[in-house]
C-alpha cells in the first residue's frame, strides 16, 4: 500500500494501514442497504455488489511499467479471483500519471483499445528484459520469477507482465478490462481524514469532527470488526455511527411523543395482556389498583416509542441503557429516602408512587428530556425485571 520503508522506519507502513482503514471508512458511507464492505479478502477494500478497490498511498509517479498497475492487474486475472460480485475494479492511487504515460488515456478508451495497450506494454517490456543466467544456488529476488530451461534458471524481472501474458489468462482478461478503472491524484491519508471530516460529520460540534470520524476508524480496525471477517454490514455500521453521533452531535434528538408522532390512540392499549405483569404485580402490592390502567398505557407506550425510535435509528440502544441506568439510580435513592422516612413518621407508598410518577423526567445525553409518559413507562419497565426494587417502604 505505501512505498518500501527503510529498515528501521515502520511509518510508511502506518501510514498505509491507517489510509486503508480511512477508504473503508469511505465505503461504509457509500454502501446502500444490503451492501458489506470487505477489507483484505477481494482485494484491499470491496463493496459486494459494487466495487473493489486497490488501495496505493505512494509519492512517486504512476508509470506505464508501475507495479502498482501490473500488480493490480495481476490479482483481478487471477483465477482465484472472483470478479462477478463487482461492477467495478479500480485502482486507487495517491499518484499522478507520469509523463508519456499511455495509460492517462485509460478512460477514454475502448474496451478493445484498453485490452491492445496492456499487451502491447506489456509484450514490449517483456521482449526487451535481459536475461541473465544464474547458477542454481542464486537467491532469487522477491520480485522475480524463475522459468526452468533445460539445466539452467533465467531471472525476469516482469513477473507481472509475464503472468499478464500467459495465454491461460487470456480470456478472463479480455473480460474484465472493461470494468477496471485508474484514479489518480487521490488524496493522501490526511486529505483523505479532513475529506471525511467535511462530508460525513456534518451535524457534529467543529471541533469534534476529528474525533468522530477517528471513533468510526475504531470501529473499522477493531478486533470484533476484523473478526469478523473484516466485514462490515450497512447494518452494523448504521449502529454504529447513531452510538457514534449520540457522543458527538450538537443535540441528540428526543425520544417521540408516541401517541401524537405515531398516531397511537391510547384507548387502544391492550391492558389485559398485561394485567398480570410483574410491574403491575407491584403496584396491586401497594394496593394501588387505580394506577394500573395509566401504568399499563405508559408501559405499552413506552415500549413501543423505543421500538420505533431505535428503529429509525434516531436514539442507539447505548445511550438507552444509561438512560434507563440513571433512572434506576434515581429511584433507588428516592425509594431509600422514603424508607428513612417511613420509619420516623408512616407515608403511604401510594404517596411515594404519585411522587415519583409526576416528578420532571431527567434529560438524557446531548440534552433531550422524554415525555413524562415515556419516562414513566420505562420506570415501570425496570420494575418489570428488577426483583430488587418495588414500590413498598417496609
Amino acid at each position: 500500500m505505501t512505498n518500501e520503508p527503510s529498515r528501521t522506519d515502520a511509518t510508511p507502513s502506518a501510514i498505509g494501514f491507517i489510509y486503508q482503514a480511512c477508504v473503508a471508512l469511505e465505503c461504509c458511507f457509500e454502501m446502500r442497504e444490503g451492501q458489506v464492505v470487505t477489507i483484505e479478502k477481494a482485494g484491499d477494500v470491496s463493496i459486494i455488489d459494487s466495487k473493489t478497490l486497490e488501495v496505493k498511498c505512494y509519492t512517486d509517479q504512476l508509470t506505464e511499467l508501475h507495479d502498482n498497475f501490473w500488480k493490480s492487474l495481476r490479482n483481478w486475472i487471477d483465477p482465484g479471483f472472483d470478479d462477478t460480485p463487482y461492477n467495478a475494479l479500480i485502482l486507487m492511487t495517491t499518484q499522478s500519471f507520469g509523463p508519456r504515460n499511455r495509460l492517462s488515456k485509460w478512460k477514454e478508451l475502448s474496451s478493445n483499445d484498453r485490452l491492445n495497450l496492456v499487451l502491447s506494454i506489456a509484450t514490449k517490456a517483456t521482449t526487451k528484459q535481459s536475461k541473465t543466467i544464474i547458477n542454481k544456488k542464486a537467491t532469487k529476488p522477491p520480485e522475480t520469477i524463475r522459468v526452468n530451461r533445460s539445466k539452467k534458471s533465467y531471472i525476469s524481472r516482469n513477473i507481472y507482465q509475464f503472468f499478464i501474458l500467459d495465454a491461460n489468462h487470456r480470456e478472463k482478461l479480455e473480460r474484465i478490462v472493461e470494468k477496471i478503472h485508474i484514479t489518480t491524484n487521490y488524496p493522501d491519508y490526511k486529505g483523505l481524514h479532513n475529506k471525511l471530516s467535511d462530508i460525513y460529520a456534518k451535524g457534529i460540534n467543529a471541533g469534534l469532527k476529528g474525533k468522530y470520524i477517528n471513533a468510526l476508524l475504531s470501529f473499522i480496525i477493531a478486533p470484533g470488526t476484523v473478526n469478523n471477517s473484516w466485514s462490515i454490514s450497512y447494518e452494523d455500521f448504521c449502529r454504529e455511527v447513531a452510538e457514534v453521533q449520540s457522543l458527538y452531535q450538537v443535540q441528540v434528538r428526543s425520544l417521540p411523543r408516541l401517541h401524537l408522532d405515531f398516531e397511537v390512540d391510547p384507548s387502544q392499549v391492550d391492558a389485559s395482556r398485561l394485567s398480570n405483569a410483574i410491574f403491575v404485580e407491584k403496584i396491586r402490592a401497594i394496593n394501588y389498583d387505580d394506577a394500573i390502567p395509566q401504568a399499563i398505557e405508559d408501559y405499552q407506550l413506552a415500549k413501543k416509542t423505543i421500538e420505533v425510535t431505535i428503529s429509525e435509528r434516531n436514539l442507539h440502544h447505548n445511550l438507552l441503557r444509561r438512560y434507563y441506568s440513571d433512572l434506576r439510580n434515581n429511584f433507588i435513592t428516592r425509594h431509600q429516602i422514603a424508607k428513612t422516612r417511613n420509619k420516623r413518621k408512616t407515608i403511604d407508598p401510594c404517596d411515594f408512587f404519585d411522587e415519583i410518577q409526576s416528578e420532571a423526567s431527567i434529560p438524557m445525553d446531548g440534552g433531550s428530556t422524554p415525555t413524562l409518559g415515556a419516562k414513566n413507562g420505562m420506570i415501570h419497565d425496570i420494575l418489570d425485571t428488577d426483583d430488587q426494587l418495588h414500590w413498598r417502604l417496609d
